[in-house]
């Protein structure tokens, strides 16, 4: 937990940094209509970031929500299924910042999400070659903006959180390299007016831990 709340104040990477002086804001996001090419609109600095088009949603019979989302690379179709859980706690920082921590989980759906998996490792070119995706990752959740129990009120930022089980060899100490542990770290955002579902990279460092913990074992 101490590791995860020091990541929220990071240096790596701020999800929109501001504009520098005397420059353009981003333009602001465009509604999706169909599955686009995931890298469509990743830009050219260092960062593997991937688009997706919002298929479906649904509240399920727990209060949580079921997100499902697709797009293509090289042509093949690529998706999974994002699960929001129904409760979040609020929590406030030193400098009076409110944010919302919680679980969430990432379910394949099949062949569309062992083409996910593949692409992930090929985007993020490391030396593995996954076949299948994990049926089930869970994933601990910090909502940086918006209500992640209702989306559909508004746009929800979120920074997703994989920590690997524990034992007692590696609790010992910290590994490290952060691919050495297996945990990592990533962020999602989601537009359910855009139809929009935003997989975004948080740094470099957790690529390898990343495919691993979305690969069937």
């Amino acid at each position: 937990m101490l590791r995860r709340l020091a990541s929220l104040f990071g240096l790596n990477r701020a999800q929109h940094p501001p504009a520098a002086s005397g420059t353009q804001p981003p333009p602001p996001r465009r509604p999706l209509s169909a599955p686009p090419q995931i890298t469509s609109e990743s830009e050219d600095d260092g960062f593997v970031d991937l688009t997706l088009f919002i298929t479906q949603h649904a509240v399920l019979p727990d209060g949580s929500r079921s997100i499902h989302a697709a797009g293509l690379h090289n042509r093949q179709p690529v998706a999974f299924q994002l699960v929001l859980a129904s409760t979040w706690k609020p929590s406030t920082n030193d400098v009076g910042l409110t944010f919302f921590s919680g679980t969430a989980l990432c379910r394949s759906l099949g062949a569309a999400s062992d083409a996910f998996l593949a692409a992930l490792a090929e985007l993020y070119a490391v030396d593995q070659t996954p076949s299948t995706m994990a049926p089930e990752v869970q994933l601990a959740a910090v909502a940086l903006a918006g209500d992640p129990t209702s989306p559909d009120h508004g746009p929800v930022k979120i920074k997703m959180f994989f920590e690997p089980q524990q034992t007692a060899a590696t609790t010992q100490t910290e590994p490290e390299d952060e691919e050495d542990g297996g945990y990592a770290e990533f962020y999602v955002n989601i537009d359910l007016a855009l139809r929009r579902l935003e997989f975004l990279e948080k740094d470099g460092c957790y690529r390898r831990a990343l495919v691993k913990a979305f690969s069937a074992r």
